[in-house]
C-alpha cells in the first residue's frame, strides 16, 4: 500500500507540471498532425510552412517534451490526458 501510495503522489506531482504547457501553438499544431499520420511533407503543405519549419518545430517539442519518438508522444498525451480534438 505504501509503494502504490509513492507512484500515485509521483504520478500526480508530475502531472502537476504539464510539459504541453511549454509548447508554442505552432508545435501543438504540429504534435497533433503528426499523431494523426499526417508526414512532415503533408503537414508543410496543410499549414503552408517550409518543410524545415516543421522540421525545427518537431525537434523542438520532443526536446521540451523530453521525448524520441511518436509512441512516447502517445504515451504523454496519455498520461497527461490531452484531448486532440481541443487543440
Amino acid at each position: 500500500p505504501t509503494l502504490k501510495k509513492y507512484f500515485y503522489e509521483d504520478t500526480m506531482a508530475k502531472r502537476a507540471d504539464n510539459p504541453f504547457e511549454k509548447l508554442s501553438n505552432r508545435e501543438i499544431q504540429i504534435a497533433k498532425y503528426l499523431l494523426l499520420g499526417y508526414s512532415l511533407a503533408e503537414i508543410r503543405k496543410v499549414l503552408n510552412l517550409h518543410s524545415s519549419t516543421v522540421g525545427t518545430h518537431k525537434i523542438r517539442f520532443f526536446e521540451k517534451l523530453k521525448i524520441k519518438n511518436l509512441f512516447e508522444l502517445r504515451e504523454l498525451i496519455k498520461l497527461y490526458q490531452i484531448d486532440l480534438t481541443k487543440i
